[in-house]
């Protein structure tokens, strides 16, 4: 709850207040009730008119839409899980509610980035929206931009998907946008992984190694894309672009301990130019016609940095927050410093100018802070628990002022604690100042020192934070508020104080020009009388001068006279069907609408509709009538019907049942058709019954004309004498098969077939016998009527077998097969002669081997007549494919697999019909090839895994050393590949040990089978002299470990017989044999080598002189 208390004037910070020349006007809570939880401010939009969009986030299960302090508009959001949604409301100049919204219907993380106004005066909301698929069971995300008129109707959603890849890792996050004059759309942010936006490949965005980059995409205000831009830092903490005043773009990234601020072209994306700024982190960034404006702070508040990204040196030194100040082609203007309070802090959350240039910063600080950046001082202090401060630089960047609020002043309560209070936007329009950000606890909102307007936001349970948006303005007291001066209405409407404009929460209606009498908003308006309003805003005076406003109430004319109505449901009645005595008759779902009916709306049964008619500009009051639809069923019939050809069918034809059928040829409207028509083929005819003079819907039939064509068959047949053939014996094909004689009589199938006679067939489908008939000539004879034939098959696994059934063929030697017994033989001989020892016994299983099987077949009629022809067949071979079943691929390169030359066709499993292709990445892949012999084809089909393989990583090589021959190397490695192992660089084994070898330096390899590299390191096996003679003769005069200077980091401390310590090496040194100057006695010493990975070993020498 809102509340205002005033106090005692305190003269100073009053004149401290107001020399800003902001008075507070109002503020607006954005909250849930009951068990209130976080709803956060995001975005702030202002247009010119004043009227504010408000973009954000809201945990609540019961969010209020309506930020005023009375207002409710709940959003329930308890049945969401998972919840996180959003949010867009609209208020205008007085903080009035005027509409609201929210986004998505699964809500669960959904976030707002931010609100912008376009040149064509609509809203462009930013946020990520989550999007349950139970197609898939998947919850995905996107990137959405709405575009929303004013009035709040969505107009368009540009929707990008967030999560690629099969594993669903690869990944696409926003941070910011920003339009140009044309509402081109400017998108930055950071990506995870590798993938392609919209399928596109220009629209390609790769980590290259990083795991994370950063980005910009443009998109068309047509909603196509028009490029991307990768950034290669994988710092994903902050960027932020803004389109600068000549449309290109300023984009800042961070790079950890730096940042980099970029200036890029519009339509190519190239850099124009980039600054750098070293050691140093950015809260925000504004560009405006005067330029560049950075708040920012050093990474290490004791390192010096230089604030001038060009050639010249701008140094800030000691614990300072600073603004930095561009020219818009990026060369340093100016710096401000603020000095870091000590034990203290002050922070910068927000920047914003003003049309004359002025600057406006929010943030906050909780210690005495003096916000003068010149030499002058200018101290504020907060209270215990901090303060928000609001601080005006002119347009010259010189200290204007700067004011404070958070903490009660007076405090009302001891628990009426301001815990936390951010401002995260500005915007000032017409010397109005709109803070957009978030609070909690108990916080003042009015800078007054007399006077406070707290907020809370904490519920019963817990501190949370809530949004707020505060309107900062001067007060105008001089002017009435703006309005009609003659307002009329109509009797009808019962208008009172609250039907007068304007009507807000500001204005107040009086009966008098000067004093006079507060109105109720429920006083009724009286004819003639003028009425009186004045504006009061927040804690500014009400406005002394007032608005007149002369009454005039206009008589309504009566309900227009209307009465029941009925009609048919086939006539689709509409409004404009409806009648009534009056004058502009307008009709109504209730007698509450505001809005009427359009004339096109479809009337429905036993409806209530209301009537109102218009004179002089007033509306009656409404008249109630019921419409009531007749429905007629449709007809009854079947669909789809045929008819013969030969019956010249007509819609009479057509079986239905119904009542006063008429035929039409369109489902609505069409043509009436006559019940004479003849039917023509495949046409859709539609049928509607009358009943009680209203006609049915019509119902569609679809005909079909069947004209049956005539059987078909060799048209001279022969057969076997013997048998005792009949009709039944033709080979025809057909259905329903009537045979007839050369006069047209119909024959029974048992008919005895007569040698050349002449046989006549016909066939009957869907109850239609064909018009004409098959003629067949019948010879008989002796013999069959069969043929030799030839086929081709191939020969699948390319091994000259393949097992066939003989049977398969008969139907290509002889028609009618069922009535002939079919044996196999192996010579024309045993055929012939029916020799068993040549018959083909297994001739469903037929084993066929070679290029070419010629068997011999005897068939045999159930007469007796018999014939023996040849059954030729060829088998042809398939391609052969010499892919391996697997090829290695070198990381990071390409191979190109050959299926071989020769081939008809080729069809590998990446859709390619090349006879090669090209592989980058690791899979199991196939080709099918095909070999045209004639008519046949042969295929193949080759299956084969490609892997990965690469060059060797040696991570480690292990040592067996100290010995004179027994010593040994082990190479230890790391990659994809399958390795073998070298010392020579020539010689390799598939071992990576190698034993019995002398102590010396070695090179050693490690080669990739596959050939995909060879590494190679080197490595010393240390040995020591068992003895040296340091006699200065050139030989042995000096000791050391053999090898040593091929190890870096080696120590060797060297002792007598008792322990005592002599000299130290390192891998370079060598011993003389003198201690302190003094040379040593001829005996054993002992040494202890120290290698750098921790290694020691121990041994002894000999000195001899």
């Amino acid at each position: 709850m809102i509340k205002k208390i005033l106090s005692f004037i305190i003269l100073s910070i009053i004149i401290q207040t107001e020399s800003l020349g902001q008075d507070f006007q109002w503020v607006r809570q954005i909250k849930g009730i009951v068990s209130d939880y976080n709803d956060f401010a995001i975005g702030l939009a202002v247009d010119s008119n004043e009227n504010s969009y408000l973009i954000g986030d809201t945990e609540s299960p019961l969010f209020d839409m309506d930020p005023t302090i009375d207002g409710v508009e709940i959003i329930d959001n308890s049945h969401v899980q998972n919840f996180q949604g959003t949010y867009l409301i609209k208020v205008d100049s007085d903080g009035n509610y005027i509409w609201g919204m929210t986004f998505g219907n699964y809500r669960r993380s959904d976030h707002a980035y931010d609100i912008k106004i376009g040149k064509d005066g609509n809203i462009y909301a930013l946020l990520s929206i989550h999007e349950y698929n139970s197609s898939t069971n998947v919850i995905d995300s996107f990137i959405k931009i709405v575009k929303i008129s004013p009035d709040g109707n969505i107009i368009s959603t540009k929707s990008i998907p967030q999560v690629y890849g099969n594993n669903r890792t690869d990944i696409l996050y926003t941070r910011s946008f920003d339009l140009d004059d044309q509402n081109n759309i400017f998108l930055c942010g950071f990506f995870i992984g590798n993938f392609i936006i919209d399928n596109n490949p220009s629209l390609s965005l790769n980590s290259n190694g990083n795991g994370i980059g950063n980005y910009i995409l443009k998109i068309n205000n047509d909603g196509s894309f028009a490029w991307v831009k990768q950034f290669n830092s994988s710092d994903n903490s902050y960027n932020k672009l803004i389109v600068r005043p000549d449309g290109n773009i300023n984009y800042l990234q961070n790079n950890f301990s730096d940042y980099t601020l970029y200036n890029i072209d519009n339509s190519t994306n190239s850099i124009i130019w980039q600054k750098n700024f070293i050691n140093q982190a950015q809260k925000d960034f504004h560009v405006s016609n005067n330029g560049i404006t950075l708040l920012g702070r050093k990474h290490d508040f004791q390192a010096v940095v230089d604030v001038d990204p060009s050639s010249g040196v701008v140094s800030i030194s000691g614990n300072n927050r600073f603004i930095i100040f561009l020219n818009l082609d990026g060369t340093f203007l100016d710096v401000k410093q603020f000095q870091v309070p000590v034990g203290g802090d002050i922070s910068f959350t927000a920047l914003t100018t003003d049309d004359l240039g002025n600057f406006f910063i929010g943030g906050t600080f909780n210690a005495t802070v003096d916000f003068d950046p010149s030499s002058n001082i200018n101290n504020l202090t907060p209270s215990n628990y901090g303060d928000i401060f609001y601080l005006k630089l002119d347009s010259n960047r010189n200290f204007d002022n700067v004011i404070k609020f958070g903490q009660e002043l007076p405090l009302q309560s001891s628990y009426n604690i301001c815990l936390g209070y951010q401002i995260k936007q500005i915007k000032v329009i017409n010397n109005n100042n709109y803070l957009f950000g978030e609070f909690s606890g108990v916080c003042d909102f009015d800078p007054s020192p007399t006077t406070f307007t707290s907020l809370k936001s904490f519920n019963s349970i817990t501190y949370n934070l809530d949004g707020f948006l505060q309107k900062l303005g001067p007060c105008t007291t001089s002017s009435p508020p703006l309005g009609d001066n003659n307002q009329t209405f109509c009797s009808s409407r019962n208008p009172t104080i609250a039907n007068l404009t304007p009507n807000s929460s500001s204005i107040k209606w009086y009966d008098s020009p000067t004093s006079g009498n507060l109105l109720n908003p429920t006083t009724a308006l009286i004819n003639a009388q003028t009425y009186y309003a004045s504006k009061q805003t927040g804690t500014c005076p009400e406005s002394s001068p007032r608005l007149p406003v002369t009454v005039n109430i206009s008589q309504s004319p009566v309900a227009p006279i209307a009465a029941n109505q009925v009609f048919c449901e086939s006539e689709r009645a509409t409004i404009s069907s409806l009648i009534a005595l009056g004058q502009d008759i307008r009709w109504y779902s209730s007698l509450t609408d505001v809005h009427s009916l359009p004339t096109t709306t479809i009337l429905q049964n036993n409806t209530n509709y209301y009537a109102s008619q218009t004179t002089g500009g007033c509306e009656s009051n409404r008249t109630l009538i019921n419409v009531t639809i007749n429905s007629v069923s449709s007809p009854v019939l079947s669909s789809p019907q045929t008819f013969c050809q030969q019956q010249n069918a007509t819609l009479n034809d057509i079986i239905i049942n119904g009542s006063n059928i008429q035929w039409y040829d369109s489902q609505i409207g069409g043509n009436l058709l006559a019940s004479n028509l003849l039917l023509i083929d495949g046409t859709t005819y539609y049928a509607s019954q009358t009943i009680n003079s209203c006609e049915s819907s019509r119902i569609p039939i679809t005909i079909s004309i069947q004209n049956t064509a005539i059987p078909t068959g060799d048209s001279t047949q022969t057969f076997c004498s013997t048998d005792s053939p009949t009709l039944t014996n033709i080979a025809i094909n057909g259905s329903n098969i009537i045979w007839y004689d050369s006069s047209g009589t119909a024959l029974p199938s048992t008919e005895i077939l007569v040698n050349g006679e002449i046989y006549y067939a016909s066939q009957t489908i869907n109850n239609c016998e064909s018009i004409n008939r098959l003629p067949v000539t019948v010879l008989l004879t002796n013999t069959l009527n069969a043929n030799d034939y030839s086929a081709s098959i191939c020969d699948n696994l390319n091994d000259g077998l393949e097992i066939i059934n003989l049977a398969d063929y008969n139907t290509n030697l002889i028609s009618n097969t069922s009535i002939y017994t079919f044996n196999y033989y192996r010579s024309l001989l045993g055929a012939t002669n029916e020799i068993s020892s040549e018959l083909i016994n297994s001739s469903t299983s037929y084993n066929l081997t070679g290029d070419l099987s010629e068997i011999y077949v005897r068939l045999t009629s159930t007469g007796g007549c018999h014939q023996v022809v040849k059954l030729s067949i060829n088998l042809l071979k398939s391609p052969i494919l010499t892919i391996p079943d697997t090829v290695a691929l070198c990381e990071g390169r390409i191979i190109t697999v050959n299926a071989g030359t020769g081939f008809d066709s080729y069809l590998w499993s990446t859709g390619s019909n090349s006879e090669s292709i090209i592989i980058s990445q690791a899979g199991i892949y196939s080709v099918t090839v095909t070999k045209r012999h004639g008519n046949i084809i042969c295929s193949s089909t080759k299956n084969f895994t490609v892997i990965l393989s690469n060059a060797a990583t040696i991570s480690t090589i292990d040592i067996q050393d100290w010995t004179d021959t027994e010593n040994t190397i082990v190479i230890n490695t790391n990659g994809l590949g399958d390795y073998e192992f070298s010392i020579d660089g020539i010689n390799y084994q598939a071992s990576n040990v190698f034993s019995r070898l002398a102590s010396g330096v070695y090179m050693v390899y490690v080669r990739d089978k596959n050939r995909c590299g060879i590494v190679k390191d080197d490595v010393a096996l240390l040995m020591y002299p068992r003895f040296f003679t340091p006699n200065n003769d050139g030989y042995n005069d000096n000791w050391s470990i053999n090898f040593s200077s091929f190890e870096p980091g080696l120590k060797v401390d060297i002792f007598d017989r008792y322990g005592k310590f002599l000299k130290t090496l390192n891998h370079m040194d060598s011993w003389d044999g003198k201690y302190n100057g003094q040379e040593l006695p001829s005996t054993d010493y002992w040494f202890v080598a120290s290698r750098k990975n921790g290694k020691k070993h121990k041994g002894h020498f000999s000195l001899k002189r």
